[in-house]
């Protein structure tokens, strides 16, 4: 399957080939974050080593336990903030540590030692590491192993999650993120690109995606496409899906939720079925053999749709009817599309 809705790199970011891009800026301003966190893990941990015991409670009686209790409730609060920072510290400094910089034991970054250029995967063998196959509705790496993004890092969203881009023929390609050295451009050498983004995978199952890339800057057909893609080689639609937009991002419990709020019109949603249902069908020759034809996507009718082309012009065929048709032929669907997908 190949896609007609392509984005392509910015103009910023056209000549950051061998160059350092925007690593000092984006590295210093998690410093200054790990930095910051340092110190109010120092502060959460002096707070609960406090004691106060003796001054404030009750010399006898029954307040003097109600106090106790009090106190040691507030304690065991306190206590729960000081691991709850120190986890952050962590969390911050396995961010740094997997975009390849090199943090000294006070959280600041060694800067010679953290030096590093945009790299781009030109050749075939160097893209074939990070194409992700598909097979039994899990993504798997090319090695044959569930694919699992524990180990990875954007730099926007942070270690446990890894950027994508999809190729014009519906490859995915993922990878870790290294600001200023592995960027989503890195992936395909800056070719053009049918979907781009972030995603969380955990034992080949997505748990959540979005369309969060700043260097090809994704539009929501873009997004569509990527989860269009997905649905078709067998990855069910149950995961979180996060859509960025020039207002913001929104999160969307589900597929039909994302294609309702976008306000797509019911060809739409009839492409999407009959691409999911029935696309393993859709050959040069079954639709030679049958009169139909495909018409390529455009923004206009986002995923294409199947023609009649005995009609002059040729007339759009809604799904219900393609579906009857593709019954009475004995054919079932390989997916169903239904309303509440996903929930």
């Amino acid at each position: 399957m190949r896609f007609k809705i392509l984005t392509e790199i910015g103009q910023n970011y056209r000549n950051e080939e061998g160059t350092e891009g925007v690593r000092r800026m984006a590295l210093n301003a998690l410093e200054q974050r790990l930095q910051n966190t340092y110190m109010q893990a120092d502060v959460a941990r002096d707070f609960a080593r406090g004691t106060q015991v003796a001054s404030n409670l009750p010399a006898f009686g029954g307040g003097r336990v109600k106090a106790l209790a009090e106190f040691h409730m507030k304690q065991q609060t306190k206590e729960v903030d000081a691991d709850r920072m120190n986890e952050e510290v962590i969390r911050i400094r396995q961010w740094l540590h997997r975009q390849h910089a090199s943090v000294t034991p006070d959280g600041r970054i060694n800067w010679p030692k953290s030096i590093r250029t945009v790299v781009y995967d030109h050749q075939v063998a160097a893209q074939n590491l990070t194409r992700i196959t598909i097979r039994g509705s899990r993504l798997e790496t090319p090695d044959g192993k569930p694919l699992d993004t524990k180990n990875l890092v954007t730099h926007f969203s942070g270690p446990g999650y890894a950027i994508y881009v999809m190729s014009f023929e519906g490859n995915l390609h993922v990878s870790s993120h290294s600001v200023g050295h592995r960027h989503h451009s890195s992936l395909l050498a800056g070719h053009m690109v049918a979907g781009a983004g972030e995603l969380r995978v955990s034992d080949g199952r997505i748990g959540w995606i979005s369309n969060k890339s700043g260097h090809y800057c994704p539009d929501v057909f873009h997004l569509l496409q990527t989860l269009h893609s997905l649905w078709v080689q067998g990855v069910p639609l149950n995961f979180l899906i996060q859509y960025h937009s020039a207002v913001g991002a929104r999160n969307y419990a589900s597929m039909i939720e994302f294609i309702n709020d976008q306000g797509f019109d019911d060809s739409t949603v009839d492409s999407m079925q009959i691409l999911h249902g029935y696309g393993h069908y859709l050959t040069a020759d079954f639709l030679r053999r049958n009169h139909l034809a495909w018409e390529p996507s455009t923004k206009g009718a986002l995923l294409g749709g199947i023609y009649d082309v005995t009609t002059n012009p040729w007339r759009r065929i809604p799904y219900n009817e393609f579906a009857g048709k593709m019954h009475a032929a004995g054919l079932t669907p390989k997916f169903v599309f239904a309303r509440g997908i996903g929930r």
